[in-house]
């Protein structure tokens, strides 16, 4: 496949996500005005413990599947049914266990926390069906299904905040778009998931054994992204939690530029190492770390200088204490634009071994330094404690691929 399909990858997925959560952005800036920091926090706490416990129904698949796609479609066949199995199994789980967590640590109503669960669920299985497409290079079909399940999730959220709906109706509408949103995904690939399953295939077990370092790395980085949120959620009121997360909302916008960037090299690598291809290996992830910083660099700047007058502009005042922690996470958010890169391809090269042992180095810091400094010190000790993290993995990451990819 010519490179120039890496920039049409790139440019697609770029294109789409970035208005897709520009558009998304705003919703839920709206949204967190209109329900103030007490409601939107309860709702923040939910969404958070769901991300983590959403861990079971990912479990490293999203990954796992786009690789072997990218390999072959025939070993895609033999292994479809039970990879599929497993991410039902995980996504039941994933369901149970934070109705379980958040009934009792919560003043939610069960309607609230079974319908916001269930919207989290759904949209991890929408993005199973956009790892297929990924995996078939096909990023026209992963932009197509992202826009219309953040399209009608917008709009509906406009129209309940317009008639001022209740926590319990608004809920329900995130319910609504994660389904109507995975059943267009599914439709999308419904090739590649009906097609002829051929006489032979994988036992579940097997696939369950090459996912799991995968799915290390998955749970791991879901630690890193909402245990932090969780523990304040426990330690602190939750008007803390909606602070915190309306200095995180931006970073997950600016994070996901990084997904996406490497989400359209990541099939690209697979195929030049699977054809021996070294120097194209290097050649690839130099340009990908050129462009990771070229949009990293400055937006950790120019954020920074920015924070206090964003804050200003977006949100209603109860929400300033986020300022601070939103600074200190641009900043850690540029570690990601490094380290990720590196990263996703060494699991893109066959390394995941290495990617999963770096991530647990990473895990066995980040959980005593989080608990620890938001103990003490509250969001900013929480703030401080990614920070940390972030650029301890582009240490670790930048050592393994040095003795790897770089000298084969």
């Amino acid at each position: 496949m010519p490179v120039p399909s890496v920039k049409r990858n790139a440019a697609i997925l770029i294109s789409t996500e970035f208005a897709t959560r520009f558009l998304m952005y705003f919703v839920v800036v709206a949204l967190m005005n209109y329900l103030g920091d007490d409601r939107y926090g309860q709702l923040a706490y939910l969404f958070a413990i769901a991300n983590l416990c959403i861990v079971g129904a990912d479990f490293g698949i999203h990954t796992y599947v786009t690789r072997l796609l990218a390999k072959s479609y025939e070993q895609w066949l033999t292994q479809r049914a039970g990879i599929i199995t497993l991410k039902l199994i995980g996504s039941a789980m994933a369901w149970l266990l934070t109705v379980t967590i958040v009934l009792p640590t919560s003043q939610l109503s069960p309607t609230i926390i079974v319908a916001g669960t269930l919207a989290i669920v759904l949209a991890s299985g929408r993005m199973f069906s956009e790892a297929v497409a990924r995996g078939r290079q096909q990023m026209q079909l992963e932009g197509i299904s992202k826009s219309v399940h953040i399209t009608i999730q917008a709009v509906a959220l406009i129209i309940a905040l317009s008639v001022q709906a209740t926590l319990t109706s608004i809920a329900i509408v995130y319910a609504g778009a994660a389904i109507i949103g995975w059943l267009v995904s599914v439709w999308l690939v419904r090739q590649p998931l009906l097609h002829a399953q051929p006489a032979a295939s994988v036992p579940i077990r097997t696939i369950w054994l090459a996912v799991l370092p995968f799915a290390a790395s998955v749970a791991i980085n879901a630690q890193f992204n909402y245990f932090d949120s969780a523990v304040l959620g426990w330690l602190h009121p939750k008007e803390v939690v909606a602070w915190y997360t309306a200095a995180y909302k931006p970073i997950f916008f600016l994070t996901a530029l990084a997904g996406l960037i490497i989400s359209a090299f990541f099939p690209r690598i697979v195929e030049l190492w699977t054809t021996q291809d070294r120097a194209g290996v290097r050649q690839a992830l130099r340009r990908l770390l050129t462009i990771a910083l070229a949009a990293g660099l400055p937006m950790a700047i120019i954020g920074s200088w920015l924070a206090p007058y964003l804050f200003a502009w977006l949100y209603a005042p109860e929400y300033a204490p986020g300022v601070i922690p939103f600074t200190i996470l641009l900043w850690s958010t540029l570690g990601i634009f490094i380290w990720a890169p590196l990263g996703n391809t060494l699991q893109a090269c066959g390394y995941e071994k290495l990617y999963t042992k770096n991530f647990i180095i990473g895990a066995a810091l980040n959980l005593p330094l989080t608990i620890g400094l938001i103990w003490w010190y509250g969001m900013i000790g929480a703030a401080v404690a990614t920070a940390i993290t972030q650029y301890s993995l582009c240490i670790l990451m930048y050592r393994d691929v040095r003795k790897t990819i770089w000298s084969a």
